[in-house]
């Protein structure tokens, strides 16, 4: 006696009603009439544990960058969301982990750079002195 009624009943917050095919939670818990506007909250579920332990702000920028260039949430939306996950001693390191990452990108330049020039210098050297 299986009839396709267009969609699937639920239980949410001890009362039921109909999801239709295509159609998001939060509009229907506001066509059910079952709920007050104000208690209707869209709340997405991301998978923030894949990540590990959000103090550590390596693991804290990559759940931020996830949300932000995969879930097309603002800056501000993922840490909201990410604020709920990790301690308050993230935000203090954060800029101070962003500006050792910097340093040690500029560092790796000059020495790059520096290796080059101490190539260029002997190669010069050595075609002085076949001379």
């Amino acid at each position: 006696m299986a009839t396709d009624i267009g969609g699937v009943w639920r239980t949410v917050g001890g009362r039921r009603i109909l999801i239709k095919d295509g159609e998001d939670l939060e509009t229907a818990m506001k066509k059910s009439g079952k709920f007050k506007n104000k208690n209707v909250k869209k709340e997405e579920k991301y998978d923030i544990e894949k990540y590990g332990d959000l103090s550590n702000p390596d693991n804290y920028m990559k759940a931020q960058n996830d949300l932000v260039f995969n879930k097309n949430l603002s800056v501000e939306e993922s840490e909201k969301i990410l604020g709920k996950y990790q301690s308050k001693d993230t935000f203090r390191t954060l800029d101070k982990m962003i500006e050792e990452k910097y340093d040690m990108a500029i560092n790796e330049q000059i020495e790059d750079l520096q290796k080059k020039a101490n190539e260029l210098i002997f190669k010069i050297a050595k075609s002085k002195n076949k001379k």
